[in-house]
């Protein structure tokens, strides 16, 4: 009986858990990819005064004897008696009544509730000094509206009011949250420490060195699995070091024993299937032959395609196999099939937010094949359209469609479900 693709995910998040997270107080400046430890809350409100919102003179409605509606009673010119620029203090005193040049940003007298935009006036934009006088030429579609109070005025915490929640808890830190939260004084936040993976290429046949001839002997394969699940890794905000052993157990055995105390977790790839060469299941199942394995890790082939051969397991990290032991996940060798488990198993543990959402049928497009048993996971491209999510299975075969994709599609006969691999899409 074959494992289907959600009891393993629950296998390997159960077997295969990391210790907790261990956190550390950092500045969020150069945290690009790490993940918050607690909630990010807003310190001040943005904007924390009230401002100008457009480049014209503001104004006074009150002193005007205007409001919404009164487009009849707009003056024809205005008074200017005070320069107000964004960031310096204001040039000249305001009279009653009068008009204030100000530039986008400004800061509103507490008298002063509308703005005027530059453009509704004949005054020169980039004049260097405030025109004495101008005339309004307010078009006929904004006239009604153009004194009502608060017009063209950002409201303090308009965009985000104090306390506000930035991101939550797990939630990985962003370019946007990087400005967001130190553009209403949020300088520092509690993340945790990147998790450490160790990631094990199996199998004689792979060379390391991507040189051009460098991989020219007979049956050898160009070793590309340990530098995509190095950058898989590091999309997730864990640290990862690459290895490579044959297919020697004895040796596999060993590397895993010495660099099990430096990392959270071991990601293997190859040496899961059912031959004689599997190095993975010879090392760490019950063995082949006359090599006797460790037999900590359970072994399985998933109702899933590609990537059926999967493992995890506890390496102890004492020979006697008392105390702690590191978690492991075994993957399949081709790159296609690594690709996709790590996305599904490896992911979750390292705090991925992204969860396989069901979508209607309708919301999918594919290729008009009769599904088999089990999940079929192919690449896909999500996009917007028409307000609707929709996913779309890159064309091609095996890896290649890999290359345009964002999404994971998750084929099964009952339903269709989405894994976005940029790791912004969740459930709610």
């Amino acid at each position: 009986m074959h494992v289907s693709l959600d009891e393993w995910r629950a296998t390997v998040l159960g077997l295969a858990a990391l210790a907790p997270d261990r956190t550390e107080e950092s500045a969020l400046e150069g945290a690009l990819g790490r993940r918050l430890a607690e909630p990010l809350t807003a310190r001040i409100p943005a904007p924390d005064f009230r401002m100008s919102a457009m480049d014209g003179f503001a104004v006074s409605a009150r002193e005007l004897g205007l409001g919404e509606g009164d487009s009849d009673a707009c003056p024809a010119h205005l008074e200017v008696t005070c320069d107000i620029s964004a960031g310096r203090a204001a040039v000249g005193n305001r009279r009653p009544g009068t008009a204030a040049r100000i530039m986008t940003g400004g800061l509103m007298p507490d008298d002063l509730d509308t703005v005027i935009p530059v453009e509704f006036t004949d005054a020169d934009p980039t004049a260097a000094e405030a025109p004495a006088r101008i005339a309004l030429t307010i078009p006929k579609a904004e006239a009604a509206k153009a004194f009502t109070p608060g017009r063209h005025v950002r409201k303090v915490g308009e965009e985000i009011p104090a306390g506000d929640l930035l991101a939550r808890k797990g939630d990985f830190v962003t370019p946007q949250i990087i400005g967001i939260a130190l553009s209403v004084g949020v300088t520092h936040a509690k993340l945790t420490r990147p998790r450490k993976v160790a990631i094990v290429m199996t199998g004689d046949e792979l060379v390391t060195d991507l040189r051009a001839g460098a991989g020219a002997r007979p049956g050898a394969v160009l070793e590309s699995n340990g530098p995509m699940l190095h950058a898989s890794c590091a999309r997730l905000g864990a640290e990862a070091s690459i290895h490579h052993v044959g297919d020697d157990p004895a040796e596999l055995i060993a590397l895993a024993r010495s660099i099990a105390p430096r990392h959270d977790l071991i990601v293997t790839t190859g040496g899961v299937g059912s031959g004689a060469r599997d190095v993975v299941k010879a090392a760490f199942g019950e063995g082949f032959g006359e090599h006797r394995g460790l037999n900590c890790s359970r072994f399985e082939h998933l109702a899933m395609r590609p990537g059926g051969p999967q493992g995890v397991g506890r390496l102890p990290l004492d020979p006697d196999e008392s105390g702690d032991a590191i978690p492991m996940v075994h993957l399949p060798g081709t790159p296609v099939g690594a690709f996709t488990a790590f996305h599904l198993f490896v992911a979750p543990l390292l705090g991925s937010p992204s969860r396989p959402i069901t979508l209607p049928q309708d919301n999918v497009r594919r290729e008009a094949k009769p599904l088999k048993p089990g999940a079929t996971v192919k690449p896909a491209h999500l996009a917007i359209e028409n307000g609707s999510l929709i996913a779309t299975e890159c064309e091609g075969s095996r890896l290649r469609p890999f290359a345009e994709a964002n999404a994971l599609l998750i084929l099964e006969k009952d339903r269709v479900r989405v894994l976005s691999l940029a790791g912004s899409l969740r459930a709610r």
